[in-house]
């Protein structure tokens, strides 16, 4: 009877996980969350969840199997040499760093899911952004007042609009990002790792709270990290993709230039506005915005295990990091995010 009660309870124990599972996500998916419900239908998502049940059920499996191994009769004294409770003590040692092993797997896959649900966010706090700063007249920039793009490709960003727009998604991502010690790789023309940070302390000071906190010192680190593997794309004018004439017919601001034909002045419509890349969005374009992000899985081991399962499907890739002689394995995150823009 009791061979049949510990499966059961390694069953129902399984089962509350899984419930667990269910009632933490479930809720969040159907509350009108959509970073949380683009995660979980994300490829990604599914492999991070898959990963965190099998490791769940291989933890259960293994407990069981050991306890059914520990559980032997004790002979009396005098049978001290027949007693077989150092072997149930080497079968523990033989599995205890199997045990650490998938708990650590199990632990990087949460962080995973973790960091999934926040780059999503991230992905929605760029596409916000860029809905409101689109519009918007930056002089005080130094560029064109209306400048989206530019043509030189050579220009990283684009704009300081661009940098905006990126610089909303690495904020969002700051919880979740990893450390960097080198501004080199750094392209935000208008903000530093130690900008952000005191920015951070001068809101903490403001609230009355301390500013003397340990996480605090990592801002700094954190934002370089953000601002060397973060990359936001706006997709451009839907009437770009045409040639002239059909271009300056498509736009919305469509004007005509004057030129000489074959006897006499003709009027061939133009976009004003294409060859500079400043502002030319109709007010009821869908506007896409692309977000991507490098997240670097930071626990010893179980970063290792889940690259060598992940990157065979280009999950997972191994990256040397900037600055430094160290190789680490990161996980490519990508999305995309519609919004139309209101006149």
């Amino acid at each position: 009877m009791k061979a049949l009660r510990r499966p059961l309870v390694v069953f129902v124990l399984l089962v509350t996980v899984a419930a667990l599972l269910v009632i933490v996500f479930g809720p969040l998916a159907a509350r009108n969350t959509p970073a949380v419900r683009d995660a979980m239908r994300s490829r990604l998502g599914i492999i991070t969840m898959t990963i965190i049940a099998a490791g769940v059920m291989l933890l259960g499996l293994l407990t069981l199997v050991l306890k059914r191994c520990t559980d032997r009769p004790h002979p009396p004294v005098w049978r001290v040499f027949r007693d077989e409770g150092g072997t149930a003590a080497v079968e523990m040692l033989l599995a205890l760093p199997i045990m650490i092993m998938i708990i650590l797997v199990i632990l990087q896959a949460v962080l995973l899911w973790n960091a999934l649900i926040v780059f999503h966010y991230a992905g929605y706090a760029a596409a916000r952004s860029a809905v409101s700063i689109i519009s918007c007249n930056l002089e005080i920039s130094g560029e064109e007042p209306y400048r989206m793009f530019d043509d030189d490709s050579s220009l990283t960003p684009d704009s300081i609009k661009m940098a905006r727009i990126r610089r909303a998604a690495m904020l969002a991502l700051l919880p979740v990002s990893g450390r960097m010690a080198t501004s080199a790789y750094s392209t935000d023309p208008e903000m530093t790792g130690e900008q952000a940070a005191q920015l951070v302390q001068g809101a903490l000071q403001t609230a009355g709270e301390d500013i003397d906190q340990p996480w605090i010192r990592r801002i700094a680190d954190q934002y370089r990290y953000a601002d060397t593997f973060t990359r936001v794309a706006v997709s451009k004018p839907h009437h770009w993709d045409y040639a002239e004439p059909e271009r300056g017919r498509r736009c919305p601001y469509q004007n005509s230039r004057r030129e000489w034909g074959t006897n006499d002045w003709v009027h061939i419509p133009y976009c004003p506005y294409y060859p500079q890349g400043i502002l030319d969005y109709p007010p009821w374009e869908e506007v896409s915005v692309r977000t991507v992000y490098m997240y670097e899985m930071g626990i010893p081991w179980a970063n290792k295990m889940l690259y060598e399962l992940m990157s065979r499907n280009g999950n997972a890739v191994s990256v040397m990091i900037p600055g430094t002689n160290r190789t680490s394995y990161f996980v490519p995150m990508g999305g995309t995010v519609k919004y139309v823009l209101s006149g």
